[in-house]
């Protein structure tokens, strides 16, 4: 499996991907982006199975990154996190199709979110 992270903290970058790196040691590749920008222009050459993807960034923020990407690959799983979690942001990630919104306090529920969507991708290819 593929994962993409976008975010332009490098310290919550390099969290996120150890939290994964750890948990999953062998089957999971992770790339990495400073923006929702970047992120898009690589997704035609290295396609992700999963996008974790911050909120707030620079350059092109995750909501806007998030309406992008569900125009050229809607099936694609958006996983938004986010510092400040509002209803406005709870309401617009909801609306363009994030497949859920985890607050980087409860950076946790990010494992189960991640070992539950592997399991399922797991028992599609084996069908």
């Amino acid at each position: 499996m593929r994962i993409s992270i976008a975010e332009d903290n490098i310290h919550m970058r390099n969290i996120i991907r150890k939290m994964i790196e750890n948990h999953f040691p062998v089957s999971i590749a992770v790339s990495e982006f400073g923006n929702g920008y970047d992120l898009i222009a690589a997704l035609p050459s290295s396609p992700p199975d999963l996008v974790i993807m911050d909120i707030r960034m620079k350059k092109m923020d995750g909501l806007t990154a998030l309406r992008e990407i569900k125009m050229c690959r809607p099936e694609l799983p958006v996983l938004l996190i986010t510092q400040f979690e509002t209803e406005e942001y709870s309401e617009s990630a909801s609306e363009l199709g994030a497949a859920a919104l985890i607050n980087k306090s409860e950076l946790h529920s990010l494992i189960e979110f991640i070992t539950r969507f592997y399991s399922r991708e797991n028992r599609e290819k084996l069908i």
